[in-house]
């Protein structure tokens, strides 16, 4: 969407401002660290207080958003905090399954179905 493609670029921006003004690699992985965190933990408390975003096409576009986000991650070479969205990624593939929580679930590593059943 617009507006992630908006947000990529800020955090392009935000990664050449790091690295014209020669800031160590250990605080720019920090500093998006944080930001790979919040957004993460931010999704994960709004999957769980608004019910609206526990849809089908809320999971998807939710899903394509952070795919976008963790590429991104992954090309700047900061792939802990590719790793960290993982755990919204597979909330939201469960969400994609909505109420077929079942043997056709896709294998997840880092939450279980239960997890995120109401």
């Amino acid at each position: 969407t617009k507006s992630m493609a908006n947000f990529l670029t800020t955090l392009t921006n935000l990664k050449n401002i790091i690295t014209a003004n020669s800031i160590p690699e250990p605080y720019a992985e920090a500093f998006f660290d944080h930001i790979a965190n919040y957004l993460s933990h931010n999704m994960i408390n709004r999957l769980i207080l608004r019910r609206e975003l526990c849809t089908w096409p809320s999971a998807q576009r939710i899903k394509q958003n952070l795919q976008q986000l963790r590429a991104w991650f992954e090309v700047n070479r900061f792939k802990d905090q590719a790793l960290g969205l993982e755990a919204i990624l597979q909330a939201t593939t469960l969400l994609s399954f909505a109420n077929k929580i079942d043997d056709n679930v896709p294998t997840l590593t880092m939450i279980y179905p239960e997890q995120v059943r109401k």
